[in-house]
C-alpha cells in the first residue's frame, strides 16, 4: 500500500466517518482520531471548534514520514444556530469522504448536494502541498479551511 492509497483510507475512516463524537477526547481539551493498518499510523488532532486548528501525522514502522497542518472556520458575518452549524459540519464529512488518491489531502475538487458546493483547491503532490476549501451556500461562502505539509524525516536518516 502506497502512503497516498493509506491517506484515503485514514481519512474515510476518522472525521469523514463518525465525525464529532467519534473522537477521543484529550485532558487538554483536543480531540484525536487514529487509524492503523498494517506499517502504517494516522494521527489527527485538533483543538477548537470554530475557528479550529490541528495537525495529522503519518508514521510507517513506528516512524513519523508525513504531516500537515490546518486551520479553519466556519465564517460567521452573523451569527449561527448550532442546526446550521451542525449542518455545515455534516455536508463537510461527505465531501471529506470523497478524497481521492491523486490529492490525498482533503476532499475531491467540487462536491455538491442541492444548494450547498464544496471546493478545494491544491498545490503540490503528497511530498510538499498545500492548500484550501470552502463550502458555498447558495453561492456564499460559509466555510473555509487553510492546510500545507508534506514529507519528514527523522534527523540523521537519509
Amino acid at each position: 500500500m502506497t502512503l497516498a492509497e493509506f491517506l484515503v483510507l485514514a481519512k474515510q475512516n476518522t472525521y469523514a466517518k463518525s465525525g464529532e463524537g467519534g473522537e477521543e477526547k484529550l485532558p487538554d481539551g483536543g480531540r484525536r482520531f487514529v487509524f492503523e493498518q498494517g506499517e502504517f499510523k494516522y494521527q489527527d488532532t485538533c483543538y477548537g471548534y470554530c475557528p479550529f486548528s490541528g495537525q495529522e501525522i503519518v508514521w510507517q514502522n513506528g516512524v513519523p514520514v508525513w504531516s500537515m497542518v490546518y486551520w479553519g472556520m466556519v465564517l460567521c458575518y452573523r451569527r449561527r444556530t448550532a442546526d446550521e452549524m451542525s449542518a455545515i459540519y455534516n455536508f463537510l464529512q461527505k465531501a471529506l469522504s470523497q478524497v481521492n488518491v491523486e490529492a490525498p489531502f482533503r476532499g475531491p475538487e467540487e462536491y455538491t448536494e442541492g444548494d450547498r458546493r464544496y471546493e478545494h483547491y491544491d498545490g503540490g503532490d503528497v511530498y510538499k502541498f498545500n492548500g484550501e476549501e470552502c463550502i458555498y451556500i447558495n453561492g456564499a461562502c460559509v466555510y473555509s479551511l487553510y492546510y500545507h505539509g508534506g514529507l519528514v524525516q527523522e534527523k540523521g536518516l537519509s
